[in-house]
């Protein structure tokens, strides 16, 4: 069995490095680079709790001391957490459905599975906070806190990775079902927004109602409801365990602990184990045949089809291909998910930005406030709008066979990205504007650089989707195989948005610099500046759709071959 795991190890370490790129130089490099920052935010943070450990453990308050050990295991879960949302869906190194027609033991193949899971960058980056943690607390209690304090966090480490492979289990099973899919994309980003803003959550509640809620006072105040809370969560018990310890209580609550969280660990393995051997058994009414419902019978009503109808300005062919491109951008789920998210997280920054969550880091009079919403759903859909063609996978060679002019592909592409993109630039100009009472002229601005944006964003993301083609996974919640290639998307992709929008700051710079000017040239010296952008930016982009059409023309059997290679 070690052999085997030892080769499941090797195995997974073998993949993740060629995950990351063929190009093994740049795959090293960035490789590396991740490491080294992981490893640097593990030293401060074990330097952290070193100081922190000590400094409560010489002061010798058991409350003080209590809460360190749990502020702690709450870094913890933080990290993990969002750990776990960004790896959702499970991918076993181990096959389990090919397993179930060999003669092989299948609890030893889970098991297998879930040890290959547990070593994992958050695990090993925690282990020198960890020992920075007894560290701290040596000199006071001596070797005895490495003693007890290690096998209770490697226990709770081990009972967290068994819920959480449990976890993605249950979310793999529910992913199969396509209505279920659907609110999985809903529920996830809501989750991600909630667990992101949680700090300053709790810093702002915090501040809000007491000034000195880390005196001596508050603390011993608050110990009973911190024993209840060690106590009653099972992810707290190491600490609860190692802090009774070091209050000179006998061993038993510490291996009570241990006990609680070994038995913890075993009923969530047993619950993943069963719930999957169930799935691929089809023994979930999800698996199983659709029952037979009644037929109904219904009048047939002949309607004309989506793509039929005709949108005004526009030729035939050109109609049809927006609405086609439209229902197909509706229909994707990482649509859905640049829709939901901005809309949850900016209300909610919104909403903490007006009861004074952030006055000590975002001071003034809120005249940030309309560029950054502004700004927000360019940067939000630029992965679409640099890439417009990267969801067209199974279509492209379809596009191929048109007969239709090349820069009308690109003409539709652009307006039906238009909905999603100006629709969230308003509604966030809108709610900005209403939160800071921004004036007429700056929410005219905002409209103008609004379509100024829109634009120059469309033409630089024409040209880069016929040179730089790359194919978008439809699953929004796999990983990419291509992981390199999309950490430089994304780092590319971030300085290209700040170059861009450069102009457009300048413009509103100005007219907040110009706003108390008595002359109304000076006024309305952003909005002038504003136009001129505005005018520049549709004779560029009516310029370049035309040859860029033509180098489409060119190029499509490249960009067929680029984005067919990458379907999965």
């Amino acid at each position: 069995m070690l052999m085997q795991c030892w080769a499941l190890f090797t195995l997974k370490w073998m993949l993740f490095r060629r995950s990351w790129s063929k190009r093994q130089f740049w795959g090293y490099v960035f490789l590396s680079l991740l490491l080294f920052l992981g490893a640097a935010l593990s030293m401060i943070l074990s330097v952290f709790f070193y100081a922190v450990a000590l400094y409560s453990s010489l002061k010798e308050s058991p409350v003080a001391l209590l809460f360190v050990l749990n502020s702690a295991i709450g870094i913890y879960l933080f990290f993990y957490v969002w750990g776990i949302l960004m790896d959702l869906q499970r991918a076993d190194l181990i096959d389990f459905r090919k397993m179930l027609l060999l003669p092989i033991s299948l609890p030893m193949v889970y098991l297998l599975n879930f040890l290959v899971s547990i070593v994992s960058p958050i695990m090993l980056f925690a282990i020198p906070a960890l020992i920075g943690l007894l560290a701290g607390l040596y000199p006071r209690y001596g070797l005895s806190v490495f003693v007890v304090g290690l096998p209770l966090a490697l226990l709770f480490m081990v009972m967290m990775s068994a819920w959480a492979y449990y976890l993605r289990g249950r979310l793999a099973i529910i992913m199969e079902n396509k209505r279920r899919r659907r609110m999985a994309l809903i529920i996830l980003p809501l989750c991600f927004v909630a667990l992101g803003q949680l700090p300053a959550v709790l810093s702002h509640a915090a501040l809000q109602s007491d000034s000195q809620v880390f005196s001596a006072e508050t603390l011993d105040a608050a110990m009973p409801t911190l024993l209840f809370i060690n106590t009653a969560i099972p992810v707290f018990w190491p600490a609860y365990g190692l802090w009774t310890f070091m209050q000179g209580a006998f061993i038993a609550p510490a291996a009570a602990a241990a006990l609680g969280l070994s038995l913890c660990a075993l009923l969530g393995l047993r619950f993943g184990y069963v719930s999957t051997l169930h799935h691929y058994m089809g023994l979930y009414h999800d698996t199983q045949a659709p029952r037979a419902h009644k037929e109904v019978p219904r009048q047939h009503i002949v309607t004309e089809p989506l793509t039929a109808r005709r949108l005004p300005m526009l030729a035939e062919d050109t109609s049809a291909l927006t609405l086609a491109f439209y229902h197909s951008f509706v229909r994707h789920p990482h649509i859905r998910m640049l829709l939901i998210m901005p809309l949850c997280l900016g209300l909610f920054f919104l909403f903490m930005y007006r009861a004074g969550a952030y006055n000590g880091f975002l001071v003034g009079d809120g005249g940030w406030m309309p560029m950054a919403t502004l700004v927000w759903p360019f940067f939000n859909f630029s992965l679409f709008m640099f890439n417009i063609f990267g969801v067209d996978a199974q279509s492209f060679h379809g596009m191929m066979l048109l007969p239709t002019p090349r820069y009308k592909l690109l003409l539709a592409k652009n307006l039906a990205l238009a909905p999603f993109v100006l629709g969230m630039a308003l509604f966030f100009v809108a709610a900005g504007a209403l939160l800071v009472w921004a004036s007429p002229r700056t929410v005219l601005l905002a409209l103008i650089l609004a379509g100024h944006l829109y634009l120059f964003f469309c033409a630089v993301g024409n040209f880069l989707s016929i040179w730089f083609p790359y194919g978008i996974n439809r699953d929004a919640l796999r990983l990419p195989t291509w992981r390199l290639r999309m950490l430089l998307v994304g780092m590319a992709s971030t300085v290209l948005v700040a170059v861009m929008i450069t102009p457009a700051s300048l413009c509103m710079l100005l007219d907040r610099t110009y706003a108390v000017q008595s002359g109304v040239g000076k006024q309305y010296a952003g909005v002038g500046m504003g136009l001129i952008l505005l005018g520049v930016s549709l004779m560029a982009y009516i310029y370049s759709v035309i040859h860029l059409g033509d180098q489409f023309t060119a190029r499509e059997a490249n960009m067929y071959a680029r984005i067919s290679g990458d379907r999965e």
